[in-house]
């Protein structure tokens, strides 16, 4: 199965680095795999090992040697590693249901394989670049996820990713070993296998394609970082050339999307008439994920190059054809109209921000405001305008902060009242038709305090343009 479009994106089109070398390439007929040992076929020798109990030997380069056979036998591993020089590990067990359904199988193929390769690079003095994985961090506290954020996984597929991630650093640290763990994000590209653990794009694209129902598991507000393979690639090929050893870095491209917003934009791509149908939810799934690539950006020299809509085969300009709902701002992927709270920031910030990045007002419909009343959700007051501060966790800006959404609505706090002014002419305020009665209207408030600001900016250019008198000595 594979994407529609992306037939140009199978390699990544800068030059593999290595070149000369052995490498070796566990899991070679597999999905990732199989484009790793693409990239190197012309520059490198390349030897695949596989069972082929998921791979495809088609996928095998031509040029590639192969060794058959599995990667948790010890013995087929040293046969596949002499005289290597690098090591791609990219076999294993690579599913959240399953490792649920089988964790002991799931064990044995994601860490017991590990240490055998890991052994046998150490006999070899080889660089061991390994697949680590996402799901290491499990529920994340915050987004986007950076590789010092807790590590708590929800399955025995992150646990024993988590694993492998502890065993290379450790080979590096006991014994020298060069090692590398790339934690990716959530995968796709073509060769990607299809049917019940597949990944989800995969999964929307078959189904999409066939007119079945478009599967979403749970509400579909779960976002992922979907990352291509190409991109992969690429961030392996710098993992096997860099001097940052015995470390981990994130695969993915910064920005996430919801899942039953992806569903959307399969079938707007595709043409599909097929309906979006929900599910229970899986169980281990996080809610949550997006990768924070600040330490693949600037010790690999990684970032990725393929967005998602350009792998599906759209553009940016048919984006708004595609879907009015789908918009990519500042790196945020918003699925509700109106500014992202990203955007938001901004605009208090003093930064511009264009309307048409947006797809409607933020303001409810008609609609959504007639489905609170039936609902008995109480009306919404208008914010009083006047000088008062809130709690934090109220979810509107303090009056010289930033917002803070985060929390249960609070009671506000009113600030104490200034004392009254004397009263002048008639007691009013110069401009305003009614007594301000110890109130500063919170408009003139900021507009007051932008003006102090600019001009003490001004005042602080002019003192710096000021020549200054030479000293006497």
């Amino acid at each position: 199965m594979s994407l529609p479009g992306a037939a140009h994106l199978d390699t990544p089109s800068d030059q593999p680095a290595l070149s000369g070398e052995t490498v070796l390439v566990t899991g070679g007929a597999g999905f990732v795999g199989s484009h790793i040992a693409d990239a190197l076929a012309d520059a490198c020798d390349v030897r695949v090992l596989d069972d082929f109990s998921t791979g495809d030997r088609e996928h095998v380069p031509p040029a590639a040697s192969v060794v058959e056979g599995d990667v948790r036998d010890a013995d087929t591993v040293a046969e596949a590693m002499a005289d290597v020089d690098v090591v791609f590990h990219e076999a294993g067990l690579v599913s959240v249901p399953k490792s649920v359904e089988q964790p002991a199988v799931s064990h044995d193929a994601n860490v017991a394989a590990t240490l055998n390769v890991l052994e046998a690079a150490r006999r070899e003095d080889a660089r061991v670049v390994a697949a680590s994985s996402v799901a290491v961090y499990g529920t994340p506290s915050e987004v986007p996820i950076h590789e010092r954020a807790p590590k708590e996984p929800t399955s025995p597929y992150g646990i024993d990713k988590l694993a492998l991630d502890h065993y290379t650093r450790r080979y590096h640290d006991l014994y020298g070993l060069e090692t590398v763990a790339l934690r990716y994000f959530n995968v796709y590209g073509p060769r990607q296998s299809g049917g019940q653990y597949s990944g989800v794009v995969t999964a929307f694209l078959e189904q999409a394609q066939s007119g079945q129902q478009l599967t979403v598991h749970g509400d579909g507000t779960q976002t992922r970082d979907f990352v291509h393979v190409s991109d992969v690639v690429r961030a392996n090929l710098a993992a096997a050339t860099t001097d940052h050893v015995g470390r981990a870095f994130n695969v993915g491209t910064g920005r996430s999307i919801q899942i039953r917003a992806l569903a959307t934009l399969v079938r707007d791509v595709t043409g599909s008439p097929s309906s979006v149908v929900h599910t229970d939810p899986r169980t281990a799934d996080v809610q949550r994920s997006e990768a924070d690539v600040t330490r693949a950006r600037r010790q690999l020299g990684f970032e990725s190059a393929v967005r998602l809509e350009e792998a599906c085969g759209t553009s940016s300009s048919e984006r708004p054809q595609c879907s009015d709902r789908l918009q990519a701002v500042r790196g945020v992927w918003t699925v509700r109209g109106g500014f992202s709270r990203r955007q938001r920031l901004d605009r208090r910030r003093g930064v511009h921000v264009e309307w048409d990045d947006c797809a409607r007002s933020h303001r409810p419909r008609g609609g959504q405001l007639r489905d609170r009343q039936v609902a008995g959700a109480p009306r919404r007051r208008h914010h009083n305008r006047v000088r008062e501060g809130r709690r934090p966790g109220c979810g509107v800006p303090l009056l010289f902060g930033v917002g803070l959404a985060s929390g249960p609505p609070r009671a506000p706090a009113r600030l104490p009242e200034r004392p009254p002014r004397p009263r002048g002419a008639r007691g009013r305020r110069h401009g305003h038709p009614r007594p301000s009665r110890g109130r500063l209207p919170i408009v003139q408030v900021r507009r007051r305090v932008r003006e102090l600001r600019l001009a003490a900016g001004a005042v602080d250019a002019a003192t710096r343009a000021r020549p200054r008198p030479p000293r006497s000595r």
